[in-house]
């Protein structure tokens, strides 16, 4: 910090000749430490005078975050604070268990329409489709060019590649109770995710005492459902289709109807219990239910409920997957892929990158997610991954939910 203020007239020249932009901060307001999620490490957060911007630094000049104008009101007055590289300043809610953006109400109000992609490896985002990445490396190359794989480099020895293996891909209309009669699923994305994602802790051994995927229930509609006829009512029919998933376990013979596993049953009813006004048409289930209904369902089965919310740190998601590989669900806000979606997270990709100017020039990391999005037919992506790109999207939010089994 000291050096910044000392140096402040020739950190102001090399900006400009950077950025070919005015910087018109005369010294420094205020600072305090800050904590950087991923890093593990603090840096500071020093307040330009007036209104003049901010920066994020660390003692080695590893820039985080550079405004030269705006001010950030929620953090005057405060001596410390959290800070993720991807997600801005955070803080931890009233239980402790959570981590949530200053901003966050601002994120979420913003909408952004599903927009076509132009991108090598990525489908077109048209015609309904979800613009997932089927060709990580062909998109990147043509997204990013600047961007290097770092398992091109023999040197290398960091983990910078992970997939679950054994992995189930289940698709939505196969958890699907009601199907609309012209055809579809429900909008069960979430609850369709978390049994994925509970479903692939099992198969990894993690939580042995859920039931498997094998274990199933010919499941009755008119009396498990609370808003049974209601549901009718409104067009939707008990689903008749057969099962489309080659993971979909046919204990009691095709029909998706005859083979709901037990843990998607006790997930959904889970739902029903905080949430039920849940339609078919909609989903409607806010992240705070969705944590609740994670806990409990982890409960009922003696598993250790131990959810963490870590935003979009996606060093946490690494390190995490690296530690014990378990699958993580994925909540996605305004993407441009997938508006608002819930996806169960298999693995990661990192790719790194070199950026900054003068002191504070560095290789940072750029990570995309595997992703079972709900979607996944007979052939889904000829067997390869597909993946979700956090990288460079405007609007967009990222949050994700993951066993903190570290701090058992």
């Amino acid at each position: 910090m000291t050096f910044i203020g000392n140096n402040l007239e020739m950190m102001k020249e090399q900006y400009e000749l950077e950025f070919d932009s005015t910087f018109s901060a005369t010294g420094i307001e205020d600072w305090f430490p800050v904590y950087v999620l991923g890093e593990e490490d603090f840096a500071a957060y020093i307040d330009f005078n007036g209104n003049n911007g901010y920066m994020v630094v660390s003692p080695d000049f590893e820039l985080f975050a550079l405004e030269a104008e705006g001010d950030l009101d929620y953090l005057k007055g405060k001596d410390f604070a959290y800070y993720s590289k991807t997600g801005g300043f955070v803080f931890f809610d009233e239980a402790g268990n959570a981590l949530v953006p200053y901003e966050e109400e601002e994120v979420e109000e913003t909408e952004e329409e599903v927009s076509a992609a132009p991108y090598d490896g990525q489908v077109s985002g048209e015609d309904g489709e979800d613009g997932f990445i089927y060709d990580l490396d062909a998109y990147v190359k043509d997204r990013y060019p600047n961007y290097t794989d770092p398992m091109d480099d023999d040197t290398n020895t960091d983990i910078t590649y992970y997939s679950i293996p054994n992995y189930e891909h289940i698709s939505q209309t196969d958890t699907s109770i009601y199907v609309p009669r012209t055809g579809g699923s429900e909008g069960n994305c979430v609850i369709n995710a978390l049994y994925s994602v509970f479903n692939s802790w099992k198969n990894q051994g993690l939580a042995p005492t859920f039931p498997s995927s094998s274990e199933v229930v010919k499941y009755d509609a008119a009396t498990m459902e609370p808003n049974h006829t209601y549901t009718l009512s409104q067009g939707w029919i008990v689903n008749p289709n057969i099962l489309e998933s080659d993971f979909a376990k046919r204990i009691n013979g095709d029909r998706a109807i005859d083979n709901v596993p037990e843990l998607y049953v006790t997930i959904r009813q889970n739902m029903y219990d905080g949430r039920a006004d849940y339609e078919p048409s909609v989903g409607g289930i806010a992240f705070q239910e969705l944590n609740a209904i994670m806990n409990a369902t982890m409960t009922d089965y003696s598993v250790p409920a131990m959810i963490t919310n870590f935003g979009d740190n996606f060093d946490i998601m690494k390190l995490f997957f690296n530690s014990h590989g378990a699958a993580q669900l994925l909540w996605l806000t305004d993407s441009s892929s997938y508006g608002k979606h819930a996806v169960a997270c298999l693995g990661f990709k990192e790719y790194t990158y070199t950026s900054g100017w003068w002191i504070f020039q560095r290789t940072n990391s750029a990570y995309f997610l595997e992703i079972d999005d709900g979607h996944s037919d007979d052939e889904y992506n000829d067997g390869d991954p597909i993946y979700y790109d956090p990288n460079g999207v405007s609007g967009s939010g990222e949050r994700l939910l993951i066993w903190d089994t570290m701090n058992y």
